[in-house]
């Protein structure tokens, strides 16, 4: 009768009968334990509680008192028997949990700030799973419970467990479960919405809280920014780089980084998640870019495991801010060689980059100017080529022209004992040869190519170009970054995070625009 609830008047008739109120069913559960479950018995628990015997202090199969099983029910049902001073609010059930980790985890939290305001409850108790308290909030995104733990017990938001770990990275942990369980579905609630704006508040929590988002998350050793990247969750990527100190250099095993993973951001999905002017300040590919490359922890001398740095890297991705790489990264990084032994300007010659390449010229300076640029320009790749050769053999005359100009020797030989000149011979367009032999000035060169459009690099050049990019098509698979993949409502979930996170700005709901504040709870 108290399992199933109901019918006050019978159980305090029974209750005046002296029932053995001992006997436990299959669960090990009484008829106390059962009847604290039900917010219509908060008129009879007085009658059990007045009972004074063993009952009061059983405990189920899993360890439960029945305190455990009041946190179920109302927080007046709790509270009579928190008050009663008969219950040990400190008992630990068989999972290690005492009764506010066991709140935490089943997400039963009316009762959670009168646990708080007991003094000796054990907020740092650690259950069979390795989480905390704090752990199991940041996982099921209560982030009010979260901040009002912190504020009032002062924990430490960067305990590490034996796991290895963290607040954050069992969130992102849980939070990716959703994305592929929950929140993966392709329907509008207001209970669906909830869920992503509570994942929303506790990730601005857990910075606001001061929590580490340099921690490793996974086996890969991924970072947050690096998860949020290859998921290509643009939104929550943008807020980590606005809001936290980052170090984008940490690697994971497969050597990957953040700055390299900087190089795939996706452009597309932007015009999807924003369909606001208001918006494109906050989220755009040029403000994702522009916030990454401005971070203080974005390195411009940063090498991938190939040895590529990131003009390198700009160059074979065909990233648009490649231009920009050049500026900003040191003149020892720039003409380092890669492990096939090129140099930059051999990698900007192959894919026929030529403003980038004229750009990577003029950067050549130094006590021993000249000295440096014949040494850069005629470094031999591993089979011996040079930029000239690799002009040559693609026919690109404004390459060839432009290398010569600029300290290229045409007679250093590959490892085939062939020159640039003797290359030169093999090709009818007897044009070459004779940049080889007497380069014009560049802005003749430029000149001529702008009068003559369409230049015929279309036809020829490009040729070799498809080519050449075959050798860097294993950097170009992506598939052994990570085990992680983007939801297939990636667009809708970044579009309801930015109504959370740029609450201030604009809110977006189901597509539609609304300027209000974001209904949290």
């Amino acid at each position: 009768m108290c399992e199933e609830g109901g019918n006050e008047k019978a159980i305090e008739w029974l209750l005046s009968m002296h029932m053995d109120l001992n006997i436990q069913d299959e669960k090990g559960r009484t008829a106390f334990m059962h009847a604290v479950h039900h917010w219509d018995y908060e008129n009879i628990i007085d009658a059990f509680l007045k009972k004074n015997g063993r009952h009061l202090y059983l405990v189920d199969n899993d360890g439960h008192t029945a305190l455990f099983h009041a946190a179920h029910s109302t927080t007046t049902i709790f509270h009579q028997l928190l008050k009663s001073n008969i219950f040990d609010y400190t008992h630990i059930n068989h999972n290690h949990e005492n009764i506010l980790l066991y709140m935490a985890k089943h997400s039963l939290l009316k009762s959670f700030n009168l646990l708080l305001d007991q003094s000796d409850v054990d907020f740092n108790l650690v259950n069979n799973e390795n989480k905390n308290v704090a752990m199991l909030l940041a996982e099921n995104a209560h982030f009010i419970e979260l901040k009002t733990l912190f504020h009032k017990k002062n924990i430490n938001v960067n305990y590490q467990n034996r796991n290895g770990d963290t607040i954050v990275s069992l969130f992102l942990k849980k939070y990716q479960q959703q994305v592929k369980g929950e929140l993966g579905k392709d329907y509008n609630t207001e209970y669906h919405d909830s869920i992503i704006e509570n994942y929303a508040q506790t990730l601005k929590t857990l910075i606001d809280i001061g929590c580490d988002f340099n921690c490793v998350i996974d086996d890969d050793g991924n970072t947050p920014v690096m998860f949020y990247m290859i998921m290509e969750d643009y939104v929550s990527l943008k807020y980590l780089l606005d809001n936290c100190d980052l170090d984008l250099t940490k690697k994971n095993r497969y050597g990957i980084n953040a700055i390299y993973l900087s190089l795939f951001i996706n452009e597309d999905i932007f015009s999807q998640i924003t369909h606001h002017k208001f918006l494109i300040h906050h989220i755009s590919y040029k403000s994702v870019k522009l916030a990454l490359l401005n971070h203080k922890g974005f390195d411009f001398d940063n090498l991938d495991s190939n040895h590529n740095n990131l003009v390198m890297n700009g160059l074979i991705y065909n990233d648009p801010y490649t231009m920009n790489y050049i500026d900003r990264i040191s003149p020892q990084v720039l003409f380092t060689k890669n492990n096939k032994n090129e140099n930059v300007i051999i990698v900007a010659t192959k894919l026929g980059h030529h403003k980038i390449l004229k750009k990577l010229l003029s950067k050549i300076s130094g006590d021993h100017q000249e000295k440096e640029k014949y040494y850069h320009v005629n470094t031999q790749n591993y089979i011996g080529n040079t930029a000239l050769h690799i002009a040559v053999l693609m026919k690109d005359k404004y390459a060839v022209n432009l290398l010569m100009n600029n300290k290229a020797d045409p007679n250093i030989r590959n490892k085939n004992e062939l020159s640039a000149f003797d290359l030169s011979l093999d090709i009818e367009d007897t044009c070459i040869s004779d940049f080889l032999f007497f380069p014009i000035p560049i802005h003749e060169m430029e000149r001529q190519i702008h009068k003559n459009k369409p230049y015929p690099k279309d036809s020829i050049i490009n040729k070799h170009i498809t080519a050449f990019q075959q050798d860097y098509v294993d950097l170009m698979k992506k598939d052994n970054m990570t085990g992680y993949t983007p939801s297939p409502f990636n667009i809708m979930l970044q579009q309801r995070m930015i109504g959370v996170l740029y609450k201030s700005v604009v809110g977006l709901r189901c597509g539609w625009l609304y300027e209000t504040k974001i209904k949290i709870r």
